[in-house]
């Protein structure tokens, strides 16, 4: 099938170093392959396998849709750290390929007698281009099945095996910080890149020279990216061990790294893959420069790493949160967490801190629910398998929060590998959302057929959200109504509307793994090496040969292997016990990770500490929560308050009386906070005091007490406002009153007490009624109905104005004690 215009595959080689696909696109359209040039169509258009099909007819036109589906897969990766998302794009594309091709396979198969030109251009793609496409697919982009009759939307999404595919692999182990996972994944896509090179299939073919450069920059710089990892492997070792012999093998590994590295940056040019070599560069020269310097004095032993996951509920209480959980496995039924059975739930034990110096009662109390224990593993690296407990912990304050907790051990045994400076980075950068994928699967067997997770953020989001959905249902079910405000809404469904929808938006739970998470690392044991003294084991020791990995920056994608090693520095930072301490016993931190060591401490007084670390850790967030919470009522109090109107006065009194009820909680809530603020008011005369205070200036909680005070004033203001809206519309409701009754009670006064006399004796007696022709007979005998309706109407207006008068009256005295202060 001949086209007016043909594939220049030359013209797509500088395209190709920036990942851009706009000339592919503008070939496309040429073609007449798709209809516009946006991303977002021709992501629907590929799902289509008559696409495809008008692709194979086309010269070059199947193998053009396939390599655009793979420089596509990759600019978008440029973009994102969300690989499941790209994945899922090309996996959409390769479903219209299969289709298309055995589509295209059964025509042919039919072997009808007339050979169209589809016939004719469909044999001809199969005959010659269809081997080319599918090693596009096959070892570009994402494996394509055309065997068998599996739906090709219901094939797997591989994540590895492909250039792109084991691309974002290298990545992913990069942003997890796993030297041996980068360092295979990498080998593999050079190793990939050489058998692709060296096969027929694009040594001959016309865009051989496009392919070249495609493979030819995937292969010099992950064969560095190999070479550097290795490196940092020995470097490691070398650290660890600290011989003379491997300390200068690893030296000389490093200086060679780097040179190769500069290399093969000169022969990128300018493909983006030449700007990333120069971090790794860095992380090679920080490694070098540790290992000329004198060796670490001492080495962790033990240590307990945490991951805190706050979350909140700015509408309901934390004693009521905790009275719900209790209630499960007694009265309630324990829910099911993303699948998994959590224990029943149990009043944790806490020290008498929380109680100290005569209280009479807890500030602080905690409910625990424990779940199965997580599993961890990572493809192409055995040694970061491990295993966290995992529990959830719901807090009186309401700072409530998953709490999930790794143990390291020098030796072997619990979790299968030591501690070293890769396994804390890895257990660090395993908390956050970028932290690369894993396998993360629980001990038990879950209910449901969901995947492993990838991530221990995507598992934390998974539990909590059943939890507090669980949660919510039980306060509403057992939430009583205002019958008077919920019977006047119901006249009014858009302002009902309005009601509910700010109702649910109090009622969701805050959780944002992207922000809400801090660490707590605690240190249990630490030994001294080559002969050190025992007084050489202090927090500057600790923190020459720690610090940079135990207190690096988490909350960003790494660009480097060994990133945390270039973060070092001379910096001493401060001691956040204070001065109440133990000279050996410290604790230091950054705005993400508190690490506690009280070596002189016994443990008994340590778990003091590590409640108050966990407290400091989890309450921001709460606090963050419940003033964005209130912002959004003074919001909307504001917006009501714009309107008005005198209009529906029976609505906007239940609607200020609700509103004013939820801003007075709001505010009460949000005072309560305030006192956890001020760490004298909660451990007052004791040394975790200093330390929690300590904790707050790094968390800069100071500024957020300061933010409180401002939204409390606001909140007493907006209520001032609500009741002189209130006043106001009493004063209209009254006026309209007293209109009403005058206008009856003039009604009423017309006929006098005299008139009334007389239509009772004329009635009795016998008379012809006035302005009537009714004849009333004497004994009260009525030979009409007539009179009857007369005197009705008479008595009914007086009670119509008996009436209104009383309900006047008793809106006016309602209001008056019901209007609250701020």
């Amino acid at each position: 099938m001949t086209q007016p215009h043909r594939v220049d595959w030359n013209a797509l080689k500088s395209e190709w170093h920036e990942r851009s696909t706009k000339k592919i696109r503008e070939m496309l359209w040429r073609l007449e392959l798709i209809s516009d040039h946006s991303l977002d169509s021709i992501h629907k258009a590929l799902k289509v396998e008559e696409v495809w099909l008008k692709g194979f007819q086309t010269t070059d036109g199947g193998i053009l849709l396939a390599y655009f589906v793979f420089v596509w897969g990759m600019q978008m990766w440029e973009f994102t750290s969300e690989h499941a998302d790209v994945r899922r794009k090309v996996a959409d594309a390769r479903i219209g390929y299969v289709s298309a091709c055995r589509k295209a396979q059964a025509i042919i198969d039919a072997d009808a007698p007339d050979k169209t030109t589809q016939f004719k251009g469909l044999a001809n793609f199969l005959d010659s281009d269809q081997n080319i496409v599918h090693l596009i697919f096959s070892h570009f982009t994402m494996p394509a099945h055309l065997e068998g009759s599996q739906d090709p939307g219901e094939m797997p999404v591989e994540t590895h095996g492909t250039l792109l595919l084991d691309a974002m692999g290298v990545e992913s182990a990069v942003y997890g910080g796993s030297t041996a996972a980068a360092r295979k994944r990498a080998e593999a896509i050079a190793g990939l890149c050489n058998e692709v090179l060296e096969g027929d299939e694009v040594k001959n073919a016309r865009f051989c020279g496009l392919f070249s450069e495609v493979l030819g920059s995937h292969r010099d710089y992950y064969g560095c990216i190999a070479k550097v990892a290795a490196a940092l492997q020995l470097a490691e070792a070398a650290d660890l061990h600290r011989s003379a012999q491997v300390t200068r093998e690893a030296m000389s590994s490093l200086k060679k790294a780097r040179d190769d590295l500069e290399k093969t940056q000169q022969r990128l040019g300018d493909d983006v893959y030449a700007s990333e070599l120069p971090a790794y560069r860095m992380a090679l020269k920080a490694w070098h420069e540790r290992l000329g310097a004198p060796p670490p004095s001492v080495r962790l032993d033990s240590m307990n790493i945490t991951y805190i996951y706050p979350f909140t509920f700015p509408g309901i209480e934390g004693n009521r949160v905790q009275d719900i959980v209790l209630d499960y496995g007694r009265g309630a039924e324990i829910p099911t967490l993303a699948g998994l059975e959590p224990e029943r739930p149990d009043k944790l034990e806490l020290t008498d801190m929380w109680t100290h110096g005569g209280r009479g009662a807890e500030i602080n109390s905690t409910v625990v629910m424990r779940m199965p224990t997580l599993n961890v593993t990572l493809r192409d690296d055995a040694q970061a398998a491990c295993s966290y407990d995992v529990e959830f912990r719901f807090n009186e304050p309401g700072n409530h929060y998953l709490r999930v907790d790794l143990k390291l051990d020098q030796e072997h045994g619990t979790h299968g590998h030591n501690i070293t400076l890769n396994n804390i980075n890895q257990a660090l950068r395993r908390s956050t959302v970028y932290s690369g994928e894993h396998e993360i699967v629980p001990n038990r067997v879950s209910t449901t057929d969901e995947p492993p997770w990838y991530f221990i953020t995507d598992y934390a989001k998974a539990v909590i959200n059943d939890i507090s959905d669980s949660i919510i249902e039980s306060e509403k079910s057992g939430r009583p109504h205002n019958r008077e405000t919920v019977w006047c809404l119901r006249r009014h469904r858009d302002t009902a509307a309005t009601f509910a929808a700010e109702a649910e938006a109090t009622e969701k739970c805050w959780f944002n793994p992207d922000f809400d998470y801090r660490i707590v690392v605690a240190i249990h044991a630490a030994s001294l090496l080559h002969g050190r003294l025992t007084s050489e084991l202090t927090q500057a020791a600790i923190e020459n040969a720690y610090g940079p990995v135990l207190l690096q920056l988490l909350g960003r994608e790494t660009t480097a292997l060994d990133e945390w090693i270039c973060w070092g520095g001379s910096q001493q930072r401060p001691n956040l016990l204070g001065d109440a301490r133990f000279p050996s016993d410290f604790a230091m931190g950054t705005g993400s990770t508190t690490v506690l060591y009280m070596p002189s401490t016994p443990r008994w007084a340590q778990s003091g500490y590590q409640e108050v670390a966990e407290f400091a850790a989890s309450l921001p967030s709460l606090i963050r929560q419940s003033r964005r919470s209130l912002e959004e009522k003074l919001d909307n109090a504001d917006n009501f308050m714009q309107k008005d109107d005198d209009n529906r006065i029976d609505v906007q009194e239940s609607e200020l009386d609700w509103r004013r009820t939820d801003l007075h909680k709001a505010l009460k809530h949000l005072r309560k906070l305030r006192t956890y603020l001020v760490p004298s008011q909660l451990l007052s005369l004791r040394a975790e005091g200093g330390f929690l205070e300590s904790l707050y200036r790094e968390s800069r909680l100071p500024e957020l007490k300061e933010d409180i005070d401002s939204y409390l004033e606001r909140g007493r203001a907006a209520i001032d406002r609500m009741n002189m809206r209130e006043a106001r519309l009493h004063d209209h409701r009254n006026r309209k009153y007293q209109d009403v009754v005058q206008i009856l009670l003039f009604a009423v006064g017309t006929f006098s007490i005299a008139g009334v006399a007389t239509l009772f004796l004329t009635l009795y007696y016998g008379a012809e009624l006035p302005g009537t022709n009714t004849k009333v007979e004497p004994g009260g005998q009525f030979h009409s109905m007539e009179a009857v309706v007369v005197v009705v109407l008479y008595l009914l207006a007086v009670a119509i104005g008996a009436v209104i008068y009383y309900w006047a009256r008793k809106t006016q005295l309602g209001t008056r004690r019901r209007r609250p202060r701020g």
